[in-house]
């Protein structure tokens, strides 16, 4: 079973995406905040970040874009962003910083579960995502 770390400032996005990746065996943990991934994200380990690029900036200035650095630098875990299709120049920044693929928001849940099989495929391959 695949654990999954689920960061969404949108409570129905992040309980609905959630539960359906409970339907394929995935392990999901939730929280809203730069503060709820990294606490999460040292309690108890992970297989792959779930991150909405949009999360408001932390307390200390920490963004989406500071987070996906953390999250590749720092936690060492595969991530997955999400973001507005608005936000093309965020998203290329994000795999600049480190992301492992992205994914436009609404999510098709399908899509999502597909991608983090074929992220953690690539990594478990020792693959280097392009």
């Amino acid at each position: 079973m695949n654990r999954c770390l689920l960061i969404d400032a949108d409570a129905v996005s992040r309980a609905s995406l959630s539960r359906y990746l409970g339907c394929f065996a995935f392990t999901v943990r939730t929280g809203a905040s730069v503060h709820d991934l990294q606490r999460l994200s040292h309690a108890e380990p992970f297989d792959i970040v779930l991150l909405d690029l949009s999360l408001p900036a932390s307390h200390d200035g920490m963004d989406g874009l500071a987070l996906c650095r953390w999250v590749h630098e720092v936690a060492g875990l595969p991530l997955i962003v999400m973001s507005d299709p608005a936000q093309a120049p965020g998203r290329v920044q994000a795999l600049e910083c480190g992301a492992d693929d992205h994914l436009c928001k609404p999510c098709e849940p399908r899509e999502v579960v597909a991608l983090i099989r074929a992220v953690l495929r690539r990594l478990t391959k020792g693959v280097t995502p392009t």
